[in-house]
């Protein structure tokens, strides 16, 4: 595939991705504005709990299907084998997570949390078949299914007065069943799969399928869960620190800059990691490797500008977007974005360690990270409350970027040249310049909040404008060489 096949599908699954962050920023400022301080809480800890249940039942079963579905002949047996593994670590998965909200939590609660956690093992298990085929209209439409199920009742639960941690819950969950149902009936009419074919694999769970599935998938699930709990540990430590609104308000940003980062990263991603591992697969280190360094560069630029729309005009539209009660400072929010930026980045570096089948080690790094933020979440939100738990999740980031990189450079190398990073720091100056040029005529741009939009909106014209031009005389450059 070309790098204009790339960036073709790349484009093409914005849509896929762009829905459901835009629904997910639209369920944290809703429930934010309209469940209690100590609710919220409790959601963001329900809807943490159930990916961690959920990675540790079919997230290792859906990276195993990503790699050996497309080397399959009998492509029926696989899935079916796949299906039956899904089934079987399901119900472990379900039955331990619903014990543990059982604790804390009445019935209703729970039974939305099981319609949850169903939705989502259906879902990411079923998502990945399509993904690896790069079906992408199919993953779409059934993208179209889950957020416009999850948008729709909220509202309806909304309009008739019945807005609660339950029903926040379950309208999350539907739109993940709903959309898991779309899938079981394309993968039926793709691959002939039936409940006869699911019973013939669950009677034979020793298929040399499902031995490769285990073997690749199952060191996944201490990965899936290290990176989970590096991800997410603050907000546990958040629930009981007698900080709700605070905490509130800094789980509810946070999410939003992830969400909002998935805007920049999946995309890319999700084009790109079919590709690498069939190049590499290939022999074709060198073709592999120059994709991963530049998706790298183009997270960094993209961030960059991110991070400085932040800095710059973050806290107005923050409170517009979560109202009166949002209060945080935002010299923590950059630190959680650089946070952020380090996790997106390790999705790339850790490939060679992917392809490689070296996932134990994968684990094992994470592990590591995640110990390092749990220590010391433990030791800095106690005294540094907000910013104890920023300074955790980037710093434990940080260690799992340095870790995976060492630990693949001998299968994948990937390094930028300092040069690399020119552009990057233009971009933040540009916005440090034009911001500084704009508070001297603060009196002309009146209320103050139009300063911040002024701004914002002349920074993204100019940036997009130069990296535009930028390009395209790369490009001009480029086939003048080309040509001599």
């Amino acid at each position: 595939m070309s790098y204009k096949m790339l960036l073709k599908d790349s484009l093409l699954y914005i849509p896929a991705k762009v829905l459901p962050a835009i629904t997910t920023i639209f369920f944290i400022s809703f429930l934010f504005r309209n469940l209690a301080s100590s609710d919220y809480v409790a959601y963001s800890v329900i809807i943490t709990t159930g990916l961690i249940a959920m990675q540790l039942s079919s997230g290792w079963i859906a990276n195993s299907i990503l790699y050996y579905f497309p080397q399959k002949q009998d492509k029926s047996v696989f899935l079916s084998d796949a299906m039956a593994v899904m089934a079987c670590a399901g119900v472990v998965g379900t039955t331990l997570a619903t014990l543990v909200i059982a604790l804390h939590h009445a019935m209703g609660v729970l039974a939305c949390f099981m319609v949850l956690l169903i939705g989502q093992i259906l879902f990411y298990t079923l998502a990945s078949v399509f993904q690896s085929s790069r079906q992408i209209a199919v993953q779409l439409m059934a993208t179209l299914i889950q957020c416009g199920t999850q948008v729709g009742l909220i509202v309806i639960f909304f309009l008739i007065g019945e807005i609660n941690l339950a029903s926040a819950i379950f309208s999350f969950g539907a739109g993940f069943l709903l959309a898991a149902l779309y899938y079981c009936f394309k993968l039926g009419q793709a691959y002939a799969l039936n409940t006869a074919t699911l019973a013939t694999s669950l009677r034979n769970l020793r298929s040399a399928n499902v031995a490769e599935i285990v073997r690749y998938g199952l060191p996944l699930t201490g990965w899936l869960c290290a990176t989970l709990l590096l991800n997410s540990v603050d907000r546990f430590f958040l629930k009981g620190s007698g900080l709700e609104v605070a905490a509130a308000s800094y789980i509810s940003a946070k999410d939003l800059l992830i969400g909002a980062s998935g805007l920049i990263t999946m995309p890319l991603l999700m084009a790109s990691h079919p590709l690498i591992f069939k190049l590499m697969l290939d022999q074709k280190k060198e073709q592999a490797e120059k994709i991963v360094q530049n998706n790298i560069k183009i997270l960094t630029l993209m961030f960059t500008v991110y991070f400085t729309a932040l800095q710059f005009s973050g806290a107005f539209f923050l409170k517009l977007f979560f109202g009166a009660k949002y209060a945080i400072d935002m010299h923590v929010l950059l630190i959680v974005l650089l946070g952020v930026f380090f996790s997106c980045v390790s999705m790339y570096t850790q490939k060679g360690l992917e392809v490689a089948r070296r996932t134990a080690l994968m684990a094992s790094l994470a592990a590591i990270a995640a110990i390092g933020a749990l220590i010391s979440s433990w030791l800095l939100i106690p005294h540094f409350g907000l910013l104890g738990a920023a300074l955790a999740f980037s710093g434990s980031s940080f260690c799992y970027l340095v870790l995976v990189t060492v630990a693949a450079t001998p299968s994948l190398k990937v390094w930028l040249h300092p040069a690399d990073l020119l552009l990057p720091a233009a971009v933040w100056l540009l916005g440090a310049a034009l911001r500084s040029l704009m508070e001297r005529w603060h009196g002309l741009l009146a209320p103050f909040y139009l300063l911040d939009m002024v701004w914002l909106l002349t920074f993204l014209v100019v940036v997009g404008a130069a990296v535009f031009g930028f390009l395209r005389f790369k490009k001009q450059r480029d086939t003048s060489r080309n040509e001599k």
